[in-house]
Parts: C-alpha cells; sequence; structure tokens
C-alpha cells in the first residue's frame, strides 16, 4: 500500500486515507507513529470547502521510554498541535493530560463549552 508523499516520493508507509489526507506510518525514530497530513491545506494553495478542511494535520505516538501515548492534533499554526497524552506513572497511576483554556503556550485559544468539550476560537487565519 504505497502512496506519494509530500515531497513526490513514494514508498510502502504512505497511503491516502481520504481525499487530501495522506496516512504515513513511521518507525524510524525510536518510536511508533501514525500521522495524517492535510495535502491541500498544506500546499498553501486555497482548498474548496469539505470534511477535514480545517485539519493540518495530526499524529499517534507510542512511547515506550516514557511509557505514554500522545495524539497531536494541528488545526492553527501548522508547527504545533493539541497534543493529548496518556501516561502511566512510576505508581502504577495512569493520567490523561489535556489541552486546556490559561495553558501558557497554547496551539489556539480555547475557551470551556462545558465540562470536557472546549471550543478553539481561533486558527493562523483568525477564524472563530
Amino acid at each position: 500500500m504505497g502512496g506519494e508523499d509530500r515531497h513526490g516520493d513514494t514508498g510502502p508507509g504512505y497511503v491516502e486515507a481520504c481525499p487530501g489526507l495522506k496516512a504515513e506510518v513511521d518507525t524510524g525514530d525510536g518510536t511508533n507513529s501514525a500521522g495524517f497530513e492535510n495535502m491541500a491545506k498544506g500546499s498553501g494553495y486555497p482548498q474548496e470547502p469539505g470534511p477535514l478542511d480545517w485539519l493540518n494535520g495530526c499524529r499517534v505516538v507510542l512511547d515506550p521510554e516514557e511509557d505514554s501515548v500522545s495524539c497531536v492534533v494541528s488545526v492553527a499554526d501548522p508547527r504545533g498541535g493539541f497534543c493529548f497524552t496518556v501516561r502511566r506513572l512510576p505508581d502504577g497511576q495512569i493520567v490523561l493530560h489535556l489541552p486546556h483554556p490559561g495553558e501558557s503556550m497554547p496551539h489556539a485559544e480555547t475557551r470551556q463549552l462545558h465540562p470536557g468539550t472546549l471550543v478553539i476560537t481561533a486558527t493562523e487565519t483568525g477564524e472563530e
């Protein structure tokens, strides 16, 4: 199941997940990860409105050294994203780390809609 990556190369780790989204599986950096990239949004060209047009990309990372799983979702500045992490602490507890309003370096500003749900109040285009 090969496909074309953003540089025009092909390889077994790339596959088109749905129109405009490319999936990539990478195990070469010591972690196991899989990600999706919005090819139309990353090109800098205008794209037609449609499903997932707000998404820059996302990645799931399994980190055995940290005993954690993280999911990063980028909707604003494509150099970063909202990170959700589940990890096991040394005492055996499993904890969930979430983005929250008021964090020091947010991917984008948020406000609480109701407990457990945040509204992303701005993206790189200033949309709300």
